[in-house]
């Protein structure tokens, strides 16, 4: 019997791991999205609010699979085949199995192009590792426009840019996304204005005074620990688009505000004042969040005094427009999250970059191009789209992946 190839054993390990990747995150029961997969069209391509970010998850979904059987030996037919059966029998499950999945046109063409982006990058897997350095370079200046691509796009989506179309309060609605918060809302206000569970009358006039620094804030009795997101006070537009926001989930207060990912249809910024809030009912709370120059707050005072936090937004938060889980808000996890995806942006633009230079060169040069690139996508990103200075984590993160990849990189010219 003739042994199978090491490299096609690793391969389809990674198919294996793909496949089984495939299965975990599209064939769980999702029963709190019922009712908003019974709106959603078979046919469509575009589906939902946040179509960039499935588009954009589909997409990678696919992508260890087709890696995996194209470096399984695989030709490439069967590759796309493959991909292609292997959605077409997720959508049909999900639609005839699966409570709260939508299956869509939209999902068969992305996972499949998925896997396409898979057999790809399967068959420049070598030049990729150890490209001549004239590749090396066109791959390391490739690596630093995605990088600094990747930071404006995100700057960019952080901003906050209300809807145009007439706000309408709501104390503790009964929205099917959320769950219901169970305690009383007693008073709330927008914008330093008492706010009506109704149409709000001036709609120009409150969008201004958010957009200046005014948030939302309410005076309530606790209810018991919730398990999803209830909003306590919130904002929609007569579209049914969320504008602000304030909720709880367990014993955290989160705070959102419409931030113009939405508009790309990504996830929106979301932050989190965490064990803010008491566990059981009955007990009087004072809430409130607001977005000024350049920095989420959210406060908490259940009468032992207020509990604040403010993050500024950053345009190293790319991560977050790409979160499936619908409740996610930052806490202190957002630090560590921010500096694994940094380091992983840079890590590769070093490695080529190092293999770029050849070693009769100068030993500074390198070094000075990638900390030009790291201050350009931190300090000039976050100035041009006037930001609040980056965190210091942020910095050693870009910097240690851009200098890992640099050492890895001359250690593999060598």
């Amino acid at each position: 019997m003739t042994p199978v190839p090491a490299p096609a054993r690793r391969g389809a390990f990674i198919a294996i791991l793909g496949l089984a990747f495939i299965g975990a995150m599209t064939l769980t029961p999702q029963p709190q999205n019922v009712e908003r997969v019974a709106q959603t069209p078979l046919w469509c391509l575009l589906c939902g609010d946040l179509a960039g970010m499935d588009i954009i998850l589909n997409l990678i979904l696919f992508v260890p699979f087709g890696l995996g059987l194209r470096l399984a030996g695989w030709p490439r037919r069967r590759v796309l085949l493959a991909a292609f059966a292997t959605t077409f029998l997720v959508e049909l499950t999900q639609y005839f199995f699966i409570v709260g999945r939508d299956a869509s046109l939209s999902d068969i063409i992305t996972n499949t192009t998925g896997g396409l982006v898979g057999m790809l990058l399967a068959e420049r897997f070598p030049l990729a590792l150890w490209p001549a350095p004239r590749v090396a370079r066109w791959l390391a200046a490739s690596a630093g426009a995605v990088w600094l691509l990747v930071q404006g796009v995100t700057a960019w989506g952080v901003g906050v840019a209300l809807p145009q179309r007439p706000f309408w309060g709501q104390l503790a609605p009964e929205l099917g996304q959320f769950e219901l918060f169970r305690g009383k809302v007693i008073e709330a206000k927008l914008a330093g204005e008492p706010m009506p569970s109704a149409r709000l009358a001036d709609t120009p006039a409150i969008r201004t005074r958010l957009l200046a620094g005014e948030g939302i804030e309410a005076q309530a009795v606790s209810g018991p620990r919730t398990a999803r997101l209830a909003p306590i006070v919130s904002v929609f537009d007569e579209r049914q688009q969320e504008v602000i926001l304030l909720g709880q989930r367990g014993t955290d207060l989160v705070f959102r505000i419409h931030t113009r990912a939405w508009s790309l249809g990504l996830r929106g910024t979301a932050l989190s004042l965490q064990h803010a809030l008491p566990a059981d009912s009955g007990r009087p709370l004072t809430v409130s969040g607001h977005l000024h120059d350049g920095y989420l707050e959210a406060t908490a005072d259940t009468g032992s005094g207020p509990i604040t936090r403010a993050l500024a937004l950053s345009p190293s938060w790319g991560w977050s427009l790409l979160l499936p889980f619908e409740d996610y808000a930052f806490g202190e996890d957002a630090r560590l999250l921010t500096a694994l995806w940094l380091a992983g942006l840079l890590l590769p633009a070093g490695y080529w970059t190092a293999r770029s230079l050849p070693g009769t060169g100068s030993p500074l040069t390198g070094p000075l191009l990638l900390g030009l690139l790291v201050a350009a996508g931190l300090a000039g990103v976050a100035a041009f789209f006037r930001l609040p200075p980056v965190h210091w984590s942020e910095w050693a993160a870009a910097a240690g992946g851009a200098g890992g990849g640099w050492v890895l990189g001359r250690g593999s010219v060598r």
